[in-house]
């Protein structure tokens, strides 16, 4: 009936809202008498306590909780006996919830006898002090905090507090347990947290156990295996673990995600020693490569090529070539771009145009009929007509090679002639 009652009472906010709020009016609120710091601090004129005892002082909007430190279970019983006082509330379950995980910190075993007496808590804070009863006890007692676990929460809301358990473990003694947790997204980012620490420690052993960890499982299940999210205060792998652990991985989808974890973590000098060992795991890596290349010094990397290697290059990756040195210098990238009679030189009309109209219009006619050109000539157009400069746009008509479009921005021009 206890463990019942913990999922049903979330249903029932609603009808502990009006005793909530019958306790904190004006008229309910015990009178204010002088309290020792630091509660004094807090106490203002405007802003009277919910609850003040010797053990315990809330504040009447419960975003504030006094007590003195918990040493032993007597202290921790003592006060909850004063938080009973108040009705079922949040701000009851926060404190009872703050109380029993403080006691955990100095006697774990304890607070877990105060938690499994506790039968009127809502869910949230019920399991926030199950988390720190199993984090603490953890540290001692893992076969005990364990059992807590699978003695005293339901499995349906278990993996919270096994994640926060199971950080306190070393990599290797966390595997049985992750193994047997339900499947789910909650079990990937749990064994994320035992990939990061395990790959810091022992990434080959960390490899072998992923290899089989992997299987039934696709790359959208897997992507934040490599990111920990209650553990990533602890150090993570260097490059060189990163390293070894791809050597030892030897499933396919898993050498992906481990070349990219490592490609992503590298430094650009580390880059450039790791590109020939991982491209095999990362078919579009020397694509990705390239195009970064281009983008962060796009005229440099122009002059890199030879006259060949201009001719060769893919036309996606040569509209951002165009387009990202248009930015800066258009005029050289359009002329450039014309020297090799790439059609993508239309990327730079329109950029060319913001810098010098007439420029633009005249060395459009020199760019290689296409796709390319028909697009950027119909928006060319239109703004040349816009600006007022109506002879030299529909100069520029003929050069449109797509009879649809040559007639769609004829009209377009007309219209805006008139």
């Amino acid at each position: 009936m206890k463990r019942l009652l913990i999922f049903i009472l979330p249903t029932l906010v609603a009808c502990r809202e009006q005793p909530e709020k019958a306790a904190m009016s004006p008229d309910s609120l015990p009178v204010r008498t002088s309290r020792s710091a630091p509660a004094a601090a807090h106490d203002t004129p405007s802003h009277k306590p919910l609850l003040k005892t010797p053990r315990i002082t809330i504040t009447d909007t419960g975003g504030g909780r006094f007590h003195p430190v918990i040493r032993d279970s007597a202290e921790a019983e003592a006060t909850l006996a004063d938080l009973r006082s108040l009705p079922l509330s949040a701000v009851r379950d926060s404190a009872t919830a703050g109380i029993i995980g403080d006691l955990a910190k100095v006697d774990p075993a304890a607070a877990r006898r105060l938690f499994e007496q506790w039968d009127d808590a809502l869910i949230g804070a019920w399991l926030d002090a199950a988390k720190t009863i199993a984090r603490e006890m953890g540290k001692s007692d893992p076969e005990a905090a364990a059992a807590f676990i699978r003695d005293s929460i339901p499995a349906a809301a278990s993996l919270s507090v096994w994640a926060q358990f199971l950080v306190t473990l070393p990599p290797a003694d966390r595997v049985p347990h992750i193994e047997a947790l339900p499947e789910g997204s909650e079990k990937i980012r749990i064994a994320g947290d035992l990939v990061h620490a395990w790959l810091a420690e022992d990434p080959a052993a960390c490899a072998r156990w992923l290899d089989g960890f992997v299987q039934g499982r696709d790359a959208d299940e897997l992507r934040e295996i490599t990111t920990s999210v209650h553990g990533s205060l602890q150090p993570g792998a260097d490059t060189g673990q990163r390293l070894t652990a791809l050597r030892t991985a030897t499933d396919p989808l898993l050498r992906g995600i481990l070349a990219q974890y490592l490609w992503k973590k590298a430094d650009a000098a580390e880059r450039e020693a790791l590109f020939t060992e991982i491209e095999q795991d990362i078919p579009d890596l020397a694509r990705r490569d390239r195009q970064s290349a281009i983008a962060a010094a796009p005229a440099d990397f122009a002059a890199s090529l030879s006259p060949a290697q201009a001719a060769e290059l893919p036309a996606d990756h040569m509209k951002i070539l165009i387009d990202r040195w248009a930015d800066q210098q258009p005029s050289a990238a359009l002329r450039w771009a014309l020297d090799h009679q790439r059609p993508e030189a239309a990327v730079a009309l329109h950029p060319l145009y913001l810098e010098d109209p007439r420029q633009a219009l005249e060395l459009a006619a020199k760019v290689p009929r296409g796709t390319e050109l028909d697009t950027a000539l119909a928006s060319l157009c239109a703004v040349a007509a816009a600006d007022g400069h109506v002879d030299l746009a529909r100069a520029l008509l003929p050069r449109i090679e797509s009879p649809a479009q040559r007639e769609a921005t004829t009209r377009n021009l007309e219209d805006l002639s008139k």
